[in-house]
């Protein structure tokens, strides 16, 4: 009797360290505490809507808009749906690898990463989703900085 009082005590704890850890979207998994200034902010970010479809993703990213260059993402709500195209040639191989940006990479405003293999290229290339108060926007390889902003309208 002792022993099942203790494991479902056990079992108990663990549930509750996991829901505060989804709930803590503000530090790190593992700290009880999250920071002040994250949690304030939390609420200008797009995808913590109570409503956020991962539809809302789609679209064309670039550095300037008015050009036909630039990443197309659409069906990143649907698995295994998922379609990238790099100026404009359909990119092959894409899936959402499980991913995790700790907190030098702003897990806050990291919403999900993409692989794909470049059509132009054949090379295997990676970027990363993120949102903020402006909106959506692709980081470019997870080495690199390249901040590729959502346009207003796909490309034609």
């Amino acid at each position: 009797m002792k022993t099942i009082l203790l494991t479902c005590l056990a079992v108990l704890g663990f549930l509750q360290a996991a829901h505060a850890e989804e709930e803590n979207r503000c530090g790190l998994p593992s700290a009880q505490d999250a920071d002040e200034l994250c949690e304030g902010l939390t609420h200008l970010l797009p995808h913590f809507a109570d409503d956020f479809d991962l539809s809302r993703l789609d679209g064309r990213y670039a550095l300037a808009c008015g050009m036909m260059k630039g990443i197309e993402l659409s069906g990143a709500s649907a698995e295994n749906k998922t379609r990238v195209l790099v100026d404009q040639h359909e990119a092959t191989g894409v899936f959402q690898p499980k991913a995790f940006f700790g907190p030098s990479s702003g897990p806050l405003s990291f919403i999900l990463a993409i692989a794909y293999t470049d059509p132009q290229t054949g090379e295997e290339k990676t970027f990363s989703v993120n949102g903020d108060h402006q909106g959506f926007y692709i980081l470019e390889d997870w080495d690199g900085v390249r901040r590729l902003s959502k346009c207003s309208e796909a490309a034609e």
